[in-house]
């Protein structure tokens, strides 16, 4: 059974190990992530995209190292603020998008949301409510998330200030 749940984690991180690295060369291709994230080795391989990527497993073997007994706990918490920030975010830019769109261009949609823009300021409202509980149970939440929240931040001016368009 461990060998399993060993082979099962080990192929899930290198998965996500390679989209993320993937991800951010094409971020920076585009010039949403430093333009050094965007090279490629001779064999074709992003090497520094990858290895920024690789900063989660860094984290959690240091975690594992000084932190055993909540090492788990301390990375499930942060992973799911990350997730339900997605969330976050896709509900905003819908709430957005309705927002400026004219009604006839909401018409040639060829999907329709039923409750319009109000579903999506509903589930907006649900999701920031379940962040703030989350907060509010935990301090692991709470510092990750404000911390999480602190580096997009920064990360965004700095990306907007030197971004040419």
């Amino acid at each position: 059974m461990n060998f399993v749940v060993l082979t099962a984690a080990l192929s899930g991180a290198n998965a996500a190990l390679y989209v993320s690295s993937r991800m951010l060369f094409s971020m920076a291709r585009s010039g949403w992530a430093p333009g050094r994230l965007g090279h490629l080795n001779a064999q074709g391989s992003p090497n520094f995209a990858l290895l920024v990527s690789s900063y989660g497993i860094v984290v959690a073997l240091v975690l594992e190292r000084w932190a055993p007994a909540n090492a788990f706990e301390f990375m499930l918490r942060a992973a799911f603020f990350g997730m339900i920030l997605s969330w976050v975010v896709s509900l905003a830019a819908h709430v957005s998008f309705r927002g400026r769109a004219s009604p006839e261009d909401l018409k040639a949609l060829p999907l329709h949301s039923p409750l319009g823009a109000w579903g999506s300021a509903i589930g907006f409202t649900v999701v920031c409510a379940v962040i703030v509980k989350g907060w509010w149970d935990s301090p692991v939440n709470r510092i990750s998330g404000l911390l999480y929240l602190l580096f997009l931040t920064l990360a965004w001016w700095l990306i907007k200030s030197t971004r040419q368009e």
